[in-house]
Order: structure tokens, then C-alpha cells, then sequence
């Protein structure tokens, strides 16, 4: 008999305590798995989109946990409050076989590679039974989702920062859109030729 589970690595950026990535499975309790340590998000967890790719487009896939009590669990905060080491990251998921007694047989096989978008929290009120819940949605788009980006950017006064802080080639790029040139502008030819005549006599 052979038994598999589904890990998610969820590469969040900073650095523990207050960053660092996080590793889940969808069973029971922390189980380590290739040298990582998952947290199991068991009937909490939800996985929405995730199919073969068959065509290289872009796709969304959709990681839920629902029932989070609403004072947020370290996952929960973490995503709230600093969703700058959320947003671009990659996300992982992968299968993991188990043989009959749920020991790992060989490592984690990944089925799917995503960058994370900005998180979305809905609320659902308290009830006479319950208390106040609320459901984290972290969407990721596949690896094809840039692909339509030039490889080397775009020509614009942010990107050239990034890339060379200071420089200011770029600066005045937005406000060539959609300007006329003349050329040849004979007014400034014909100032020109008059000042290297002067220079000549």
C-alpha cells in the first residue's frame, strides 16, 4: 500500500522570528519531511486550481485556510502585517509517498511552482455557538505569468533606480510619451550655422 500527502513550502521572505518561509501538510500534527519541519492544516487547509499544465499560460492557484480563530495564529499575523515578504515569493508544492505505517519513501516530488500575490482575509462574524472566524486566501500565479515582461524591463525612471540607484538617464522618459518631435528642426540648424559662421570671421 501506498499513501501520499500534499506539502506546500510557502518561501516567505525575512528572517525567523518575524519572517523566514513556512512549510505545511495537509494531515495531522508537525511532521519533518526532507529535512523541514511542516505544520499539518488538516481539514483547514484547501488547495483551489492546482491542475496540470497542458499549455504554457498562465494560471492561478489558490491556497485557503478557513477557520483561523480570530485572534490570528502566527501564519495568519505573519500575512497581515507584512504582506511586502509575501507578495512575488515562490511557492511549492509538492507529493510526498508514504508506505504502508506513513514512513516517508523518498523525498518530496513537486508538481507545482507559483509566485505569491497580495493575500486576501474575509471575516465571518461571531455566532451563539461559535466565535468570530476568518479565512486567509494567498493566490499564486504559475512561472508563465511574466512571460510576456521584456526579459530586460521597461525603460522607466523606477526600474532604471533599481537597477543603477542615482543614475538618471531614464528621468525624463514619461514625459516623452506621446510628444512630437520636428526634426529636422531648421530654426536651431540655421542658429547653429550662424553662431559657427560668426566663430569663423
Amino acid at each position: 500500500m501506498v499513501r501520499v500527502a500534499t506539502l506546500v513550502d510557502l518561501e516567505f521572505g525575512g528572517t525567523p522570528p518575524d519572517g523566514g518561509p513556512v512549510y505545511i501538510w495537509n494531515g495531522f500534527g508537525t511532521r519533518d519531511f526532507d529535512g523541514r519541519t511542516y505544520l499539518g492544516s488538516g481539514d483547514l487547509g484547501q488547495i483551489e486550481g492546482l491542475e496540470e499544465a497542458r499549455n504554457p499560460v498562465s494560471h492561478q492557484v489558490t491556497f485557503t485556510l478557513s477557520g483561523v480563530p480570530d485572534s490570528p495564529a502566527d501564519l495568519l499575523a505573519r500575512v497581515l502585517e507584512a504582506s511586502d515578504i509575501v507578495q512575488g515569493r515562490l511557492a511549492i508544492v509538492s507529493l510526498q509517498l508514504f508506505d504502508a505505517s506513513w514512513q516517508p519513501t523518498g523525498g518530496p516530488i513537486p508538481i507545482y511552482f507559483g509566485v505569491m500575490m497580495p493575500p486576501r482575509v474575509t471575516r465571518e462574524p461571531a455566532t451563539e455557538t461559535a466565535g468570530a472566524r476568518r479565512t486567509l486566501s494567498l493566490p499564486t500565479e504559475n512561472l508563465f505569468f511574466g512571460r510576456g515582461r521584456p526579459a530586460a524591463g521597461r525603460y522607466t525612471d523606477r526600474e532604471q533606480q533599481t537597477r543603477y540607484p542615482g543614475d538618471r538617464f531614464c528621468e525624463y522618459a514619461a514625459q516623452l510619451v506621446n510628444k512630437s518631435i520636428n526634426w529636422p528642426d531648421y530654426i536651431w540648424l540655421f542658429g547653429i550655422s550662424s553662431v559657427v559662421a560668426s566663430a569663423l570671421c
